[in-house]
């Protein structure tokens, strides 16, 4: 941090890793990093689209179920 190394940080506030909508090829936080709390804008509601990779299926059952 500020060009020093520090084995301790304590964190202000929250910190959310964000993936966009493709998965193979979004810049997201795997290209820039954690989002802060206060620049999110927004909020999830439900789910749009739910694949899973080790049965190679779509998953019906969580498509556009509400978020709790």
């Amino acid at each position: 941090m500020d060009g020093q190394r520090n084995r301790r940080y304590t964190f202000e506030q929250d910190y959310f890793f964000v993936m966009g909508d493709n998965l193979d090829n979004s810049l997201d936080s795997r290209f820039w990093g954690y989002v802060p709390e206060d620049h999110l804008n927004g909020e999830a509601v439900f789910t749009l689209f739910s694949w899973d990779r080790e049965q190679n299926v779509f998953r019906m059952g969580r498509t556009l179920q509400g978020l709790e």
